[in-house]
């Protein structure tokens, strides 16, 4: 069946950390607890680490069990209300949103553009298809901020993020749902990601043909699952030449 729309992958695909996440996380979580001490919080921040990790693990797991992304927004909601019981819950709101926006911030600062991305999406523009992203994400403001930052946005016709569906991958279902939306069959997409289970697994069983990005570092140690990509890539820019080749 001829491709005529193509779905990537977030992270890991478009962009990629600079970091490793275990270093970027500490400064993020200092920069939430920076912007809460100038809204009065009174603990150390170790006391802060401990609490708000706490309210993080048992959001965890309820994504787990109920397979889904909570909105890292409702969850700093949750970590203000404890901290400031006797504020308004507009003021919980509004704080919330800043504590998140400065974790975030250092998050996002964190990501790279992926290898020959932003060509590689000028040359399937240039073959005038559509294309969309569908990603594990628990902060929707933030992704589109990334894609903006690394101008690449405008590529995009809509953009799915699990913590807004609902579902997350690899449930099919999460697939189908946006391919639904955008009124496209499962035979006539294909999906770009970095992880077989997550990216290839999910998008297989849902129907659709699937390119596997692997790097030089995870060539060795790909989590491969019984369930086999359709194409293996090392560079974005292969995409557009498979796709061609599927017209």
């Amino acid at each position: 069946m001829v491709i005529k729309v193509v779905l990537f992958d977030f992270g890991g695909t478009l962009v990629r950390h600079s970091k490793l996440w275990q270093e970027a996380k500490p400064e993020a979580v200092m920069s939430s607890y920076n912007t809460l001490k100038r809204r009065g919080l009174k603990l150390q921040y170790k006391e802060y680490k401990e609490f708000s990790e706490s309210i993080f693990q048992g959001c965890k797991k309820l994504e787990l069990e109920e397979n889904r992304d909570i909105l890292d927004f409702v969850v700093y909601q949750e970590i203000v209300r404890g901290l400031f019981p006797s504020h308004s819950e507009a003021w919980h709101r509004r704080v919330a949103a800043q504590a998140n926006d400065a974790y975030w911030a250092v998050i996002d600062r964190n990501y790279a553009l992926s290898h020959h991305a932003r060509p590689a999406l000028a040359k399937l523009k240039a073959m005038k298809l559509p294309m969309a992203i569908i990603s594990n994400h628990s902060n929707p403001k933030a992704l589109v901020a990334v894609l903006r930052r690394f101008r690449i946005a405008p590529f995009f016709s809509r953009i799915f993020v699990s913590s807004d569906v609902g579902m997350r991958k690899p449930d099919p279902r999460f697939f189908e749902a946006c391919l639904s939306s955008i009124r496209t069959r499962p035979a006539n997409a294909i999906f770009v990601g970095n992880s077989p289970k997550h990216d290839v697994a999910g998008a297989k069983s849902a129907g659709m043909r699937a390119i596997l990005l692997v790097s030089e570092a995870s060539l060795d140690q790909q989590d491969r699952e019984s369930v086999e990509p359709d194409f293996v890539v090392r560079d974005l820019l292969e995409v557009p030449g498979i796709v061609s080749s599927l017209a």
